[in-house]
């Protein structure tokens, strides 16, 4: 077995870049979390429009990343390749997130709608143009085979503590601290847009990885759909990109219905008390995720990276299955269950998926000579947002198929309820199952990550 690459990174330089997820969560999941709460149970709209709305704006997220990861790649200005990115990208995020909750109720649905989708395209930019260098960056830092799960390991909790302050949100702004939950929403959304751009601001301080810009951009083609055809010709990289994308459209695909089922089943369509629901299994998922943050780089080491990513797929799929039985009125904690079964695995997907595009730009770095990770990291998040987007609109055209009309509150049809039970727990297998075999054929074992490292150093490529 080849000698792994020694790396120069500091516990510090994991910490500043793992800081950046503070943006990152909170500009993929903050809208996801708790803008279709805000906009379905509080401002009335028809989830499917919400979800159509949201599907919709992140196609064009995904449609962004490509261009933007080529631009980066090829970027060739005195600040290094990723900063500039970085630094725009979280301005615009810090500054739009507290105007998604200016909306009230009073203005009307199609009012609504169109300050939704408006909105939200433009704090969409701003993320495609943060997220696609943020990634680039995480793969640049080191080519340690183990040291690379560790890295994307430093973001989960900074990830994971965001994602406890979006579940807390509307929870908290029920409190008697505000004069009513839309105030409410308002001041917390100031400090989320606080909170974006501090943490988002902490990875442009980190030195880049010393490269000839302009040589390297020379290599690549200016042509961006020559470099995109160059990076999905990676047969490693198209097996990595089906397992993850199914992982994540599994994950996602019946999102929402989770949270109509607490609403208007368990709790009767009494929303402050089914938010401390919500709020607990928030907590539940930041605990779960930092205890698994601990042990998935030990699993990976211990049992490889395809392996451990194995287990959290199956993972995922026995959580999901368990939603079959645990929606009751008389145990309101119940459904809380599946979260500890769930939540491991998706943090393992996140690590371990990250970890293995860093593997996979190493293969493609050997064959063509060209430094394109921003183009890997744009196609990576432009499969893993059209997963999203197709999740968003499944999503809201299965709980239209089950029956479920938010007119009706906790007044549904008989069966509507079993309905959205059995197409939260068995769905997603649709997508798991495929992502499986998918990832068994991964090629990248440690001992081939190991000797492309050794031969990219040989050739004189960053060690």
């Amino acid at each position: 077995m080849a000698t792994p690459p020694q790396s120069g990174l500091t516990l510090f330089k994991k910490l500043r870049y793992g800081t950046g997820q503070v943006a990152e969560s909170f500009g993929l999941n903050g809208i996801k979390q708790i803008g279709n709460l805000y906009y379905v149970v509080l401002l009335g709209l028809n989830p499917l429009w919400v979800g159509s709305a949201l599907a919709i704006i992140r196609l064009w997220d995904a449609m962004l990343d490509p261009v933007l990861g080529h631009i980066s790649d090829r970027w060739t200005g005195p600040h290094g390749r990723r900063k500039p990115f970085l630094i725009t990208g979280v301005l615009i995020m810090a500054g739009i997130f507290p105007v998604f909750w200016i909306a009230q109720k009073e203005w009307g649905t199609r009012v609504n709608m169109i300050f939704f989708i408006t909105v939200l395209l433009v704090f969409t930019c701003g993320y495609a143009c943060f997220s696609v260098a943020y990634q680039a960056l995480g793969i640049e830092l080191t080519r340690n085979h183990h040291e690379r799960t560790s890295v994307q390991a430093f973001k989960t909790p900074f990830g994971q503590l965001s994602n406890l302050v979006l579940w807390w949100t509307l929870p908290l702004a029920f409190t008697p601290l505000f004069p009513n939950e839309y105030e409410g929403m308002l001041w917390i959304g100031s400090g989320v847009g606080l909170l974006i751009l501090t943490g988002g601001l902490m990875p442009a301080l980190i030195k880049e990885q010393a490269i000839d810009l302009h040589a390297n951009a020379e290599r690549m083609a200016r042509n961006p759909l020559s470099n995109w055809r160059t990076a999905i010709s990676n047969r490693p990289f198209l097996l990595l990109l089906g397992a993850m994308g199914g992982t994540f459209l599994g994950v996602n695909l019946t999102f929402g219905i989770n949270n109509l089922l607490n609403v208007y089943y368990v709790h009767g369509g009494n929303v402050p008390a089914s938010m401390i629901i919500i709020g607990t299994g928030g907590t539940l998922w930041t605990i779960s995720s930092l205890g698994a943050a601990c042990y998935i780089p030990l699993l990976s080491k211990r049992f490889g990276k395809k392996q451990t990513l194995a287990a959290c797929i199956l993972a995922i799929a026995s959580g999901s299955l368990l939603y079959l039985w645990v929606f009751h009125p008389d145990y309101p904690f119940l459904p809380l269950l599946p979260v500890l079964v769930i939540n491991p695995g998706v943090t393992g997907l996140w690590i371990l998926s990250s970890s293995m595009l860093a593997d996979v730009c190493d293969d493609d770095r050997l064959r063509h000579g060209e430094y394109r990770e921003a183009t890997f990291s744009a196609v990576y998040a432009l499969i893993k947002k059209l997963a999203l987007s197709a999740s968003f609109a499944i999503s809201g055209l299965l709980t239209a198929w089950s029956g479920f009309k938010v007119e009706l509150a906790a007044n549904q049809a008989p069966g509507v309820f079993d309905a959205m039970m059995a197409v939260l727990a068995l769905t997603p297998l649709l997508a798991l199952v495929p992502a499986f075999i998918l990832l068994i054929r991964f090629p990248i074992t440690e001992s081939v990550a190991q000797e492309n490292a050794r031969m990219l150093k040989a050739k004189g490529g960053q060690a």
